[in-house]
């Protein structure tokens, strides 16, 4: 074989840093990076003083490379994850979005970007959370403040500690460990009309939003 003909490609860009003041990815790496030939994808992670990752943000390469000129912005990368959030009022209308009350036990985690704005589809950002979580499902949505809504955006697993979410735009997020979606656009699924040998189905109501079903349906 002949040796100089072995290339090596390098597909991805790691980095890390522990100084917040380290966070923001600029305007102008994201441009370099949209602008190479070969794109790659770019990982950059926060670690502790102990080496442990606090938080990781994954972006795919093809995501970078379709960020329209007019959307390259600088990126702060920096997360907060808190059990309530920094404000007071943000936590009363959390709560009542969320119909949580003292009778009902419902775990969440307000997760604050330091950014505000839009990203590369799909970028990945693994978050570490409250470790009393491990092994759940959790329910991530956008709060909208503006409107006043929990909007429901994903769901995801609690693996060693660290739950990833798939984000288009930064904001503030919360995480549930039961989904409080408010199933604003329900449908029916699976109805079926009986026949002359056979019995049919009126149908689940599943939540078109988040999936779940809503009302399993009847034989007919």
């Amino acid at each position: 074989d002949n040796v100089n003909a072995q290339v090596t490609k390098v597909t991805s860009i790691q980095t890390t840093y522990t100084d917040d003041k380290q966070a923001t990815i600029s305007a102008d790496v994201v441009e370099k990076l949209k602008s190479m030939e070969k794109p790659v994808d770019l990982e950059v992670s926060k670690l502790n003083t102990d080496n442990t990752v606090t938080y990781t943000w994954k972006m795919k390469a093809d995501s970078i490379e379709n960020i329209a000129d007019a959307e390259v912005i600088d990126i702060n990368t920096k997360v907060e994850v808190k059990e309530s959030a920094t404000n007071p009022n943000d936590e009363k209308t959390i709560n009542e979005l969320a119909k949580k009350d003292n009778n009902v036990e419902i775990k969440k985690q307000v997760v604050e970007f330091a950014h505000n704005g839009k990203l590369p589809e799909k970028t990945e950002v693994t978050v570490a959370v409250d470790p009393a979580l491990n092994g759940k499902t959790v329910y991530y949505f956008h709060f909208d403040k503006a409107n006043n809504e929990l909007v429901y955006t994903g769901k995801a697993d609690v693996v060693d500690g660290y739950v990833t979410m798939v984000l288009n735009h930064c904001s503030d997020y919360v995480m549930f460990d039961k989904n409080v979606c408010s199933h604003p656009d329900p449908e029916i699924t699976g109805a079926k009309a009986p026949t002359c040998t056979e019995d049919g189905y009126s149908g689940d109501k599943v939540c078109k939003t988040c999936g779940d079903t809503i009302e399993t349906g009847e034989t007919i």
